[in-house]
């Protein structure tokens, strides 16, 4: 969305930091993150085990990317740190969202992670972009018009609102919540 800004309020440590430099295809990688991600929350109490890991890094041709048991410690320090800060919300993975917005324009995408609590949403974004700490004020800035039409669209959709914006850096290992405008 245009003209969106983002602050952060807060950054949390979640897990360690994942060696990724010899990667050589980002975008293939952070696929690879992002399935494992998505497949480690989809079940409750069932998270992927460390063959599972390697099985989804392999097909997704990323085996060599990263260190599949960095990767899966980094899979349970992220469901960790969301059970123990949400214990009582319900996870929503990979939230298809379409909406039109009152100057014409389409949004239309999949958030990451939605938790759903009894009076609101949080929403979560993964990036697996390697930057460190003094970076991550220009990623969330990056990313403002994104997030902004994403809780655009899911408080239109489902009439609550969202109360908490995170960016969630698996291979940096912390989580950002961030404040837009």
């Amino acid at each position: 969305m245009q003209g969106a800004t983002a602050r952060i309020l807060e950054t949390v440590p979640v897990g360690s930091r994942i060696d990724t430099a010899s990667t050589e295809n980002r975008s293939r990688l952070g696929d690879a993150i992002h399935a494992c991600v998505a497949a480690d929350l989809a079940t409750k109490g069932k998270p992927l085990n460390l063959p599972e890991v390697e099985a989804i890094l392999d097909r997704m041709q990323s085996a060599k990317d990263v260190e599949a048991s960095a990767l899966h410690r980094q899979l349970g320090a992220i469901r960790s740190w969301l059970t123990s800060r949400w214990p009582e919300a319900v996870p929503v993975i990979e939230f298809p969202k379409t909406r039109a917005t009152a100057e014409g324009q389409r949004v239309r995408g999949r958030a990451d992670l939605v938790l759903r609590t009894a009076s609101e949403w949080i929403l979560f974004d993964h990036k697996s972009t390697p930057p460190g700490a003094q970076q991550w004020g220009d990623l969330a800035a990056t990313h403002a018009g994104q997030l902004a039409a994403y809780r655009y669209v899911l408080e239109a959709a489902r009439g609550l609102p969202v109360e908490q914006v995170w960016l969630v850096l698996p291979v940096a290992g912390a989580a950002l919540r961030v404040e837009l405008s």
